[in-house]
């Protein structure tokens, strides 16, 4: 059962991640993303690179198995640094999501 959740988290984030990459160029402006090139910079390749591991994690997994429980804890943890660089770069931006008057209107 493991080894087909971590198969399955390992296929999401190698499609997720080259999603997250393209979308970006669609939801960001060119001026916010000068406004935080760094950290723009630092969002793509690590979409780009969240795929790439889920692309070996999924092939690695497929052809030997599951080596070993730590292998899915690692892959749970793949998309937190992208998640943790894309809300800096929201600050940065001050990009205003149809989410942000939902959330903070919450008590």
């Amino acid at each position: 059962m493991l080894e087909t959740t971590t198969l399955l988290l390992a296929f999401v984030f190698s499609i997720g991640g080259v999603l997250g990459a393209l979308n970006g160029y669609r939801v960001y402006t060119e001026e916010q993303r000068t406004r935080a090139q760094r950290l723009w910079t630092a969002y793509f390749v690590g979409s780009l690179l969240e795929s790439a591991v889920g692309i070996a994690v999924f092939v690695w997994v497929f052809t030997s198995g599951m080596p070993s429980v730590w292998l899915f804890a690692a892959v749970t943890a793949l998309p937190l640094p992208v998640v943790l660089v894309q809300w800096r770069m929201h600050r940065k931006m001050e990009f205003e999501s149809r989410f942000n008057g939902w959330l903070s209107n919450r008590t």
